[in-house]
């Protein structure tokens, strides 16, 4: 299965739907939203990291994760990611 689980798949999707396809496209041509995060894991400079988020289609960021009503703060990360119109209608028409 996608994302190394198996069983019961809530939300999961097989490695070779169009889903799971659909996600590795998007996973693989995003830009992170932080350029420190970048420096240190990429060899790209401030410039280069500028014109890469401008073609971007999708931007990616780490966030603190937090129970919503409780506010309660977890220490792990959640991603967030900013995916273009353009991507999100190509995905709606394939569904």
């Amino acid at each position: 299965m996608w994302m190394g689980r198996e069983g019961p798949e809530s939300g999961m999707c097989s490695c070779d739907s169009p889903e799971a396809e659909f996600w590795d496209e998007i996973l693989s041509c995003a830009v992170s939203a932080n350029y420190s995060k970048v420096a240190d894991e990429e060899c790209l400079t401030k410039v280069e990291w500028q014109a890469a988020s401008r073609k971007s289609n999708v931007v990616v960021q780490w966030d603190p994760d937090q129970e919503p009503l409780m506010n309660k703060k977890y220490h792990r990360r959640a991603i967030q990611l900013g995916i273009c119109p353009d991507l999100l209608k190509r995905f709606g028409l394939r569904q």
